[in-house]
């Protein structure tokens, strides 16, 4: 316990990922003109400390989904979800194809005008790297998708750990009420010019 207490979180996470993880970080479908461009999304001042550790677990492709994980069997690697019938969980299953998920992005994108968050790739959920910003802000892009995959993430993590099942309609709220405080922090901070130019785009408020 005090050696943890004591370790360095760059030694913390090596030790995390060696002991538990099966394979070694690594980006994926990310060019290099991409990679400069997500580093400087992930080390922006403007994601809240309370999303960070899951976005940077995004980045470098180590969810704790159960395809990552040493531990599991080859029986054991199925999304916990049963509507998914045992398919292998991977980080494309998580943020690409689970039904649950992909109804929370549907219904989430109709919310706050940003039809396209269904349709993201991986390569956009994990690094910011999107294909169209239809004059928004790609930080407030990733900004959002972040806000939405630590909810989707928990609302999984519930069903793993605790055969706890959160409605869709529950996660969309818990997800439109964060972004909501998000931007109002931001509204606060930057003043309503430079805030409101940030959130071009974007119109949503909790159903």
């Amino acid at each position: 316990m005090w050696e943890i207490r004591t370790m360095s979180r760059k030694l913390l996470d090596k030790r995390v990922l060696l002991t538990h993880f099966q394979k070694p970080l690594a980006l994926r479908d990310c060019p290099s003109r991409d990679l400069g461009v997500g580093l400087g999304l992930l080390n922006s001042i403007r994601i809240p400390l309370k999303f960070w550790d899951l976005t940077w677990r995004c980045f470098h492709g180590k969810l704790c989904v159960r395809d990552n994980l040493k531990c599991r069997s080859s029986e054991e690697r199925g999304c916990p979800r049963e509507e998914c019938g045992g398919l292998l969980e991977s980080m494309d299953h998580f943020l690409l194809q689970c039904p649950f998920n992909t109804e929370v992005y549907n219904r989430v994108g109709a919310s706050i005008h940003w039809p396209g968050l269904a349709g993201l790739s991986y390569a956009e959920w994990a690094y910011g790297a999107f294909r169209g910003l239809g004059g928004r802000d790609r930080c407030t892009l990733f900004l959002v998708s972040l806000v939405v995959r630590y909810h989707t993430w928990n609302a999984r993590c519930l069903v793993s750990t605790q055969r706890k099942i959160l409605p869709v309609d529950e996660v969309v709220r818990n997800i439109l009420g964060d972004l909501v405080k998000v931007r109002s922090l931001e509204y606060e901070r930057l003043g309503t010019g430079r805030a409101s130019l940030l959130w071009r785009g974007f119109s949503f408020s909790v159903p």
